[in-house]
């Protein structure tokens, strides 16, 4: 019987998101003038900081954490923040992941901004 330790399975987990991570990045390259012009280790840090911050409002899907990168791209750093209260509390405290993935979908299509989508983004 084949047993996989824990650490096999980090591993196994850190290359996965490593993969998804370049893809994000080659998304924003393709759909973002300026993400052409970054250094591609800036652009790198750029999106694993994003994917991150992602993970504790349980965007921890590959379409969530892809929502929420191309949000930060259009809307800068911190976006989150700004947008825990008023009429769209994205990110309250009452608000579902899965809710947080459609407002920020609508949100980015209300922006004009491309949508992560496809095999590299989807679930």
């Amino acid at each position: 019987m084949l047993i996989i330790r824990d650490e096999q399975k980090q591993v196994f987990q850190q290359e996965s998101r490593r993969r998804f991570e370049v893809l994000l990045a080659a998304f924003l390259r393709e759909h973002y003038p300026a993400a052409r012009r970054m250094a591609p280790e800036q652009l790198s840090g750029f999106v694993h900081t994003q994917v991150s911050k992602a993970g504790p409002y349980g965007l921890v899907s590959r379409r969530g954490a892809a929502l929420f990168v191309a949000a930060a791209w259009h809307l800068g750093d911190g976006f989150d923040l700004r947008l825990r209260g008023g009429k769209r509390p994205i990110f309250g405290r009452d608000t579902f992941p899965s809710e947080r993935e459609a407002m920020l979908e609508d949100l980015l299509h209300e922006l004009g901004a491309g949508v992560p989508a496809g095999e590299g983004a989807g679930r």
